[in-house]
């Protein structure tokens, strides 16, 4: 999810809804919902957030690819 961030609060996180309605229905996290921030209300990423999201995506590989066979 992508948010401004001077409103981080303020807005409403669809992520935790869609995260609720999958564990009601027997899914699990990978890992927790994220949000990654812009600087301004229609960007640019605001700094750091790049780094943030890639480091996730790195998370969500390891925890996500299949194990090999030894």
């Amino acid at each position: 999810e992508i948010r401004y961030e001077p409103l981080r609060w303020l807005q409403v996180s669809p992520t935790w809804k869609i995260g609720r309605a999958l564990l009601r229905r027997g899914g699990r996290y990978a890992a927790p919902p994220e949000c990654f921030f812009l600087a301004g209300h229609e960007g640019p990423i605001a700094e750091g957030e790049i780094q943030r999201g890639c480091a996730w995506a790195t998370q969500m590989i390891h925890k996500l690819s299949p194990v090999s066979p030894k």
